[in-house]
């Protein structure tokens, strides 16, 4: 049988030290991002004609600086966010407050509600042919990009969104890369995605 794309699902922490589930470390700027794989996230195998989707996770990154915003409490998130979402309360960001499997903390950066289960960025693609589509429900104030590789290693930016509060829709066609780190001589073959929500 052969193989489509493997996708990589995992939620990562911003600048939080000594936290690492088991997906590695991942370096974004000044800020190193600590992957964890776990079964919010966690799909199944599917067959799709001859091939085989291996889904697993994609991992998404969060990253921003909630420094730049008033925070006397000194938790990370903004006084006004807190305030919004919890009046009155002293939260942890590290806390999921809704049980979406997201963070506070992560909640805040991406733009999400962390008192509504539904609101999360959770992306999910399908593969057709050799297409991969994965819709991306942007927000507005943040910015988007579509990382790919083909080895865990060298990731290649292949898509940047800013958020306006609309979908848009990543596509990727493996045949249509005829040289560098993302061609194949084989199709299909297997990639990796990564999205990184960017906190301006």
């Amino acid at each position: 049988m052969n193989y489509g794309y493997i996708c990589f699902f995992a939620a990562a922490i911003p600048a939080v030290a000594d936290i690492d589930s088991g997906g590695g470390s991942a370096a974004v700027g000044s800020m190193t991002n600590y992957a964890s794989i776990g079964s919010p996230f966690a799909t199944g195998n599917s067959a799709v004609g001859t091939n085989e989707n291996k889904s697993g996770l994609i991992q998404v990154l969060f990253t921003g600086n909630a420094a730049t915003n008033t925070d006397a409490n000194t938790n990370g998130l903004p006084d006004q966010w807190e305030n919004q979402y919890f009046p009155g309360q002293t939260l942890n960001p590290l806390a999921d407050a809704d049980g979406d499997g997201t963070s506070n903390l992560m909640e805040y950066v991406a733009g999400t509600n962390p008192t509504d289960r539904s609101s999360k960025l959770q992306p999910t693609g399908t593969h057709n042919g050799s297409v991969y589509t994965m819709p991306i429900q942007t927000v507005a104030g943040r910015n988007y990009k579509v990382w790919v590789t083909k080895d865990l290693s060298s990731w290649t930016l292949q898509q940047s969104y800013t958020g306006d509060g609309t979908q848009k829709v990543f596509t990727f066609d493996e045949t249509t890369m005829p040289a560098g780190p993302l061609h194949a001589s084989r199709h299909p073959s297997a990639y990796f995605f990564r999205i990184e929500v960017v906190l301006p």
